[in-house]
């Protein structure tokens, strides 16, 4: 039985975590909401999500910082992260890192989605990504009797 994809949400403004922690939940997720890049990564190695969904207004150095940190903890490097932005990121996030089926799943997962379009594209992405990563990390249960 599956169990609902864990989201870390991430976003400065208390209106846009609730906004898309309502989204998220109303699609069957369990978002977990934090304020702050410095802050996301102490409740990533804490929560183990799922999918990590950021919306930052720019990449500042505490975001970069986190991306860093992602790719260096061995427990969270293959989390995917869905970054949202209204700002064009092509100059900030490296080619190989962004988007595509490349990115889904490798260790630099990241996949950003730009603004208007960012929240009809959001609840799919979350949900094939949770689900790719959850069949990833399942144990297979020993066979009866052994």
């Amino acid at each position: 039985m599956n169990r609902r994809i864990k989201v870390l949400v991430v976003h400065e403004e208390e209106d846009g975590r609730t906004l898309i922690c309502n989204l998220l939940a109303a699609g069957g997720c369990w978002p977990i909401p934090v304020g702050s890049a410095r802050d996301a990564m102490e409740l990533a190695r804490i929560e183990l999500p799922d999918v990590i969904v950021m919306e930052l207004p720019l990449p500042d150095f505490a975001s970069r910082q986190v991306l860093q940190d992602l790719h260096r903890d061995l427990r969270l490097r293959r989390v995917p992260l869905i970054w949202v932005s209204s700002v064009d990121t092509r100059r900030v996030f490296p080619r190989a890192v962004r988007g595509g089926p490349a990115a889904e799943g490798s260790r630099s997962s990241l996949v950003v989605l730009e603004k208007p379009r960012a929240a009809a594209e959001l609840l799919g992405r979350v949900k094939a990504l949770g689900a790719r990563r959850q069949k990833r990390t399942a144990r297979p249960r020993p066979p009866k009797g052994r």
